[in-house]
């Protein structure tokens, strides 16, 4: 049972895959876009230092993304 569930699961992993990197990648849009975001982490940006590589190496992003807030003084 536990062979056919992941062999089940293989079928569909790249269009998971594909879906979670759209979405991560929309999510650091709007993060980066909100006032009160001081800096998104996630290569797949522009703004990213390592964005360049990131396109060279990756097909996709990823889906974790990491963001700093602005602290109010």
């Amino acid at each position: 049972n536990a062979a056919y569930l992941i062999i089940r699961g293989m079928k569909t992993l790249h269009l998971r895959v594909q879906q979670q990197n759209s979405t991560a990648l929309r999510m650091a849009k709007i993060l980066e876009a909100h006032p009160k975001v001081k800096r998104v982490h996630y290569p797949g940006l522009k703004s990213h230092p390592e964005h360049h590589i990131a396109t060279q190496q990756m097909t996709g992003f990823g889906g974790v993304v990491s963001f700093e807030v602005l602290m109010e003084t």
